[in-house]
């Protein structure tokens, strides 16, 4: 049973009681639709988002500098939240060329994330993640002196690491770590029944009695395998394992993370015409999928949004959920009302926006 509507009032959360109440931490890239969504679902203390800043600027037509833009709409959140330039992600000429240009730098000199940190020292409740580059050989020091520079302005780090080099990655985090940082093992989207995993696991946990911090197991459970064209209406997509959402404290750690409803985006051009939606059921802990008959935008208004109100799976939330959840009240808001929904980045919106809200209403 759920514990409470989170939209019933806004609080100011504090370090101390996301520390003392940590559960859940969805990873969001900083573009427009998850920044959205992220500003409409209230969270509690239970919830610690991880924000990846992949651009120097948000939009094409953002005004200011980096520090001038970041700060004021990260300060703007009013919650704790982790913040990341995701060195890990593999940057190929399908990349967005912008994404590539701020990342770049980025994962060719570790300075570059102290510099990038630096000019966000001024935003409350920003902790940042001090992490490698995965796709390199380790660069011993990496770990430890990005944190000696981070520690001269933060009050407490995320440390973010990879089944990649993690032995001498978690060695540098072991000799830096201390009481109230953060340690964050993400295995990207292997499965995290994997016995290989088992003594990464037992070491990041470990963690938490030595020195006192939080520890949060990271997978991305929908795969970039899933397409919209391969989905079908109603159905659970078979290959889509959320079992982390209820097993990650049987293997000692204190949270679990994802990506928040939806696939992790690989920032690439291309695609085309492709209307579908994921719809998130926790009562069966599922992802269903829905998809356009034809190639067509209207699909989400004429087709994908009734047929998901129509499920069992929607019907099983009830009628407080359907009304006060920001996802639900925005499938109801284009199939009954005036909005047409013809735009694949708003059902990005309302998958997240939906997801976050059932971690807070149920978890």
């Amino acid at each position: 049973m759920p514990r409470r509507s989170p939209q019933t009032a806004r609080e100011v959360v504090s370090f101390d009681r996301v520390m003392r109440d940590l559960k859940y931490v969805p990873v969001l890239r900083h573009r427009q639709e998850e920044r959205i969504a992220l500003k409409e679902v209230r969270l509690s203390s239970k919830t610690l988002p991880l924000i990846e800043i992949v651009k120097e600027r948000p939009r094409a037509d953002s005004r200011g500098d980096f520090d001038t833009i970041y700060t004021a709409d990260l300060a703007e959140l009013a919650h704790p939240i982790m913040v990341d330039f995701p060195s890990y992600l593999s940057l190929v000429s399908s990349t967005f060329r912008e994404v590539a240009d701020f990342l770049r730098p980025v994962q060719l000199d570790p300075s570059r994330r102290i510099d990038l940190f630096g000019k966000l020292a001024s935003v409350p409740n920003l902790i940042p993640v001090v992490t490698y580059n995965p796709q390199i050989p380790f660069v011993a020091g990496v770990i430890t002196g990005t944190a000696r520079e981070l520690r001269k302005k933060f009050s407490r780090l995320a440390f973010r690491l990879f089944e990649r080099d993690f032995s001498s990655a978690l060695q540098e985090v072991t000799s830096v770590v201390q009481a109230g940082d953060i340690v964050v093992l993400d295995i990207d989207d292997v499965a995290h029944t994997s016995p290989t995993l088992q003594p990464l696991y037992r070491e990041v946990t470990a963690l938490r009695t030595k020195p006192g911090c939080k520890t949060v197991l990271v997978r991305s459970a929908i795969s970039d395998t899933v397409t919209n064209i391969g989905l079908i209406d109603d159905q659970p997509i078979a290959s889509v394992d959320n079992s982390l959402v209820t097993s990650y404290s049987a293997y000692g750690f204190d949270a679990f993370g994802d990506f928040a409803g939806i696939k992790k985006d690989l920032l690439h051009y291309g695609g085309t015409i492709s209307p579908g939606f994921i719809y998130y059921a926790w009562h069966t802990n599922e992802f269903i999928g829905y998809r356009g008959r034809i190639k067509d935008l209207w699909e989400f208004k004429r087709h994908i949004g009734p047929k998901v109100m129509a499920s069992r799976y929607y019907a099983r939330y009830g009628a407080n959920h359907h009304s006060t959840c920001p996802g639900c009240l925005m499938i109801n808001s284009i199939v009954n009302g005036p909005k047409t929904g013809r735009h694949q980045g708003l059902w990005k919106r309302i998958a997240v926006m939906h997801y976050l809200y059932t971690m807070e209403e149920y978890l």
